[in-house]
């Protein structure tokens, strides 16, 4: 956190010898900060669904409208928000297929952007999937007051779940993540998955979600479902 005094008029300079002092990023545009840049009252090109074959026309398309700056929406070309890998179905060879496409911009006299959400993770990233990374924000958490088995609708807490959110309110998220675990012994090594587990994983698949299990000796078992909301 930085706490700058400045006169009103001396704001968009102060906020960026802050950037610069703190070692935050400070995008610059031409040698100008980007939030005082005049390219960034310019028209840019955002495009969606192209693949590394499109490079050409999209070129011809961004010429033909004047466009100076080319942004790629994270949609196209990562597969998932979070680790953010290539998506190989645009880009089949990956990053390098990404760099043709970047180099052709560059070349044809384009600015080029890579859009994303830094803060976001997709349900099917790493992060979340098969098990959640145990570094994320809990929305809630709860100690339950009865067993849950495949059969159970309704999971039983000794206190009231408050602190879980009443709507998802996430940036365009569309699925929820709930964890169930123990501290106990853990589950055998050589586990064969009976009917309960099998149960749950179909019921999670029909309504499009997910089903992990996860194990350590000593540290208990978690139990994940990643289920989309919303329909």
């Amino acid at each position: 956190m930085a706490v700058s005094v400045c006169p009103a008029g001396q704001l968009p300079e102060t906020i960026e010898e802050v950037e610069l002092a703190a070692g935050l990023p400070s995008p610059h545009f031409s040698g100008k900060w980007s939030k005082t840049s005049p390219d960034i009252k310019r028209s840019y090109l955002f495009i969606n669904g192209m693949s590394v074959d499109d490079t050409d026309l999209v070129i011809d398309f961004a010429t033909k409208c004047g466009f100076s700056t080319i942004m790629i929406g994270s949609g196209t070309w990562t597969d998932s928000e979070g680790h953010f890998p290539i998506n190989t179905r645009f880009f089949p060879r990956g990053i390098e297929d990404l760099k043709v496409t970047a180099d052709r911009f560059k070349q044809a006299g384009f600015r080029v952007g890579l859009h994303f959400l830094a803060a976001a993770v997709h349900p099917n990233d790493a992060y979340i999937s098969p098990v959640p990374d145990r570094r994320l924000v809990q929305d809630g958490e709860v100690t339950l007051a009865a067993d849950v088995d495949e059969a159970a609708t309704t999971i039983l807490s000794t206190t009231a779940p408050e602190t879980f959110p009443a709507t998802e309110g996430g940036y365009e998220g569309n699925s929820a993540v709930i964890r169930i675990g123990d501290d106990g012994a853990g589950l055998p090594e050589k586990l064969r998955p009976g009917v309960g587990l099998r149960s749950m994983r179909e019921r999670a698949a029909r309504v499009n979600g997910s089903f992990a299990l996860s194990s350590s000796p000593g540290q208990g078992a978690h139990l994940t479902v990643s289920v989309p909301l919303g329909g």
